[in-house]
């Protein structure tokens, strides 16, 4: 009987330090995203362009895709200083060369975003992962009897729409801009479209070289931060909403990621969502983040909205078809690279006063990882495993 005890309490004592070293290891990972590691968080408000602001922390050297402080190299590609005016193209370096992402915006023909990760290196042609997010249009729509909130082509009203491509749409020269702070320095490019008289729809990207805080907004330098806003809206209802529709192409299937992942990716899960655009078996992942609050300015406008997400759907719905924009994309881009079929997503800002002035949105888009519900449950399956093991002893002594 006191061998059986002696057993037990040995093998507990293994389980408990084995479970807290995980844990450890497991809260290490998600502090070397940063979520204290940068002076300030994410805040939806007040994030209109501006210089840098503190020194971001120096970080560590080797922090992996997607987590850490360290330094980054960003060489330019593609953009106005090279006489493109209407894209901005960047290789972004891991501070050890080990990996390295290429980050795009253009608006030729359709504004579209494209990440592609290289894991061996800023010199590798094997691109490992690859995502586009392509903006289609604002939809001003009215709520439906369903009772659920966001614009559902199926079921609510559509009063009016913009499209940002095509036709008479164009879109300014980008005006690039860079701002150094301490050990840090950001990036920046801001367009805007002017297809319809009063109306201005601006998207600005934002990347630095090192973690930092710029007005209140976190920036990871292996994430471009971008932001969208409406301005003058030519509204045709007094009480009408607006969404922005846009779809993704990749190598996998678009999926919602659970809250410790959004804390891998460095972001307060409160108010943010976090969605998966494709991602390896070794839990790197192209990922989308978006502020689920916009601002919003207008006369008896709350400051704050709500933001949604629609579901992902495969292809369009029939209530909102529009002419396929990503032919466009596939004219320019090399299509061998995205398997997957159209997914398409409607983003409502669930505003509740009449016709606003104006709604600002600031997603990112960039690495992540994605590996930590795989972890979660290795845990649980070796502690079931030692539990067996202890039950078996157990049986025979």
């Amino acid at each position: 009987m006191k061998t059986k005890i002696l057993c037990l309490v040995v093998l507990f004592a293994f389980l408990a330090l084995t479970n807290a070293a995980v844990r450890r290891q497991d809260g290490g990972s998600s502090g070397s995203s940063g979520k204290g590691s940068s002076s300030g968080s994410q805040n939806s408000g007040g994030h209109d362009g501006g210089s840098t602001s503190g020194n971001g922390g120096e970080g560590s050297d080797n922090d992996g895709p997607g987590r850490g402080d360290g330094k980054r190299q960003i060489n330019m590609l593609q953009g106005p200083p090279k006489g493109q005016p209407h894209t901005i193209e960047v290789r972004v370096h891991a501070p050890d060369d080990s990996y390295a992402m290429d980050y795009m915006f253009t608006t030729n023909g359709l504004p579209r975003h494209i990440v592609k990760f290289f894991s061996k290196g800023p010199n590798s042609t094997e691109i490992d992962l690859i995502s586009r997010w392509n903006l289609w249009k604002v939809v001003e729509y009215v709520e439906g009897v369903n009772g659920t909130d966001g614009y559902e082509p199926d079921l609510d009203t559509k009063i009016s729409e913009v499209r940002l491509f095509g036709g008479k749409t164009t879109w300014t020269n980008m005006d690039f801009t860079t701002s150094a702070g301490v050990n840090n320095t950001v990036y920046t490019v801001c367009t805007t479209m002017n297809a319809v008289a009063g109306l201005a729809l601006e998207v600005c990207v934002a990347m630095a070289d090192r973690k930092t805080e710029r007005n209140r907004t976190v920036l990871n330098p292996d994430t471009a931060k971008w932001s969208f806003r409406i301005s003058g809206y030519p509204f045709k209802s007094n009480y009408s909403r607006l969404a922005l529709k846009v779809s993704f192409d990749s190598r996998s299937t678009v999926n919602k990621l659970d809250d410790k992942d959004a804390e891998d990716h460095g972001y307060d899960t409160h108010d943010q969502q976090v969605m998966n655009c494709d991602s390896t078996n070794a839990g790197v992942g192209i990922v989308a983040t978006f502020q689920t609050t916009v601002d919003v300015t207008g006369s008896q406008c709350a400051t704050t909205a709500q933001v949604v997400k629609s579901t992902i759907y495969s292809g369009q719905v029939n209530g909102d078809v529009d002419p396929d924009p990503t032919k466009i994309s596939k004219r320019d881009d090399d299509e061998k690279d995205y398997t997957k079929s159209l997914q398409v997503v409607y983003f409502s800002y669930l505003t509740n006063c009449s016709q606003p002035e104006s709604i600002y949105w600031d997603p990112t888009y960039g690495l992540g990882t994605t590996d930590s519900t795989t972890s979660g449950s290795s845990v649980v399956s070796f502690s079931g495993f030692l539990m067996v093991i202890v039950l078996a002893l157990f049986k025979f002594f």
